[in-house]
């Protein structure tokens, strides 16, 4: 460890980057005891007035190791991404891309239709769409004149 002069007006710009020294330190001890990188999937939602949808970014990977599950209003994606087979002969020099399980949850409100949920997979972009309850749209009242 080198040896740093203690200065204690120093810029609030270098005091700002104990943040990701601190990241730094716990990457590299995890990295370097083989653990596995965890992951999940970024992931959108957004709402009109008919429906919540859910758009998550999961290239390169088969519908069939894709799970959603809807579950007393939580929403989980999962799944496991697997590294293709080994390239026999060849040495990597990097391997950047994430591989691996994740599982994400979400809540959904209660003015949803759990049982009309459509899914989609396209482009390495999984598109969920929970429909709204007709009865949690909003209603136009119209006003009499007497």
């Amino acid at each position: 460890m080198a040896l740093v002069r203690w200065k204690p007006f120093r810029p609030l710009s270098e005091m700002m980057e104990w943040p990701k020294d601190i990241e730094k330190m716990f990457e590299d001890y995890f990295e370097s005891k083989g653990a596995e990188k965890l992951w999940a999937p970024e992931v959108d939602i957004y709402e009109d007035e008919n429906s919540i949808f859910v758009e998550a970014e999961i290239p390169g990977m088969d519908k069939d190791n894709i799970n959603i599950t809807v579950n007393q209003n939580s929403l989980t994606l999962s799944g496991k991404k697997e590294m293709k087979d080994e390239v026999k002969g060849k040495d990597y020099h990097r391997i950047e891309r994430t591989y691996g399980e994740f599982k994400r949850s979400f809540s959904l409100p209660t003015t949803t239709d759990l049982e009309k949920i459509d899914a989609t997979y396209e482009q390495g972009v999984l598109k969920i769409t929970v429909p709204k309850l007709e009865k949690a749209k909003p209603k136009e009242i119209p006003v009499k004149v007497k």
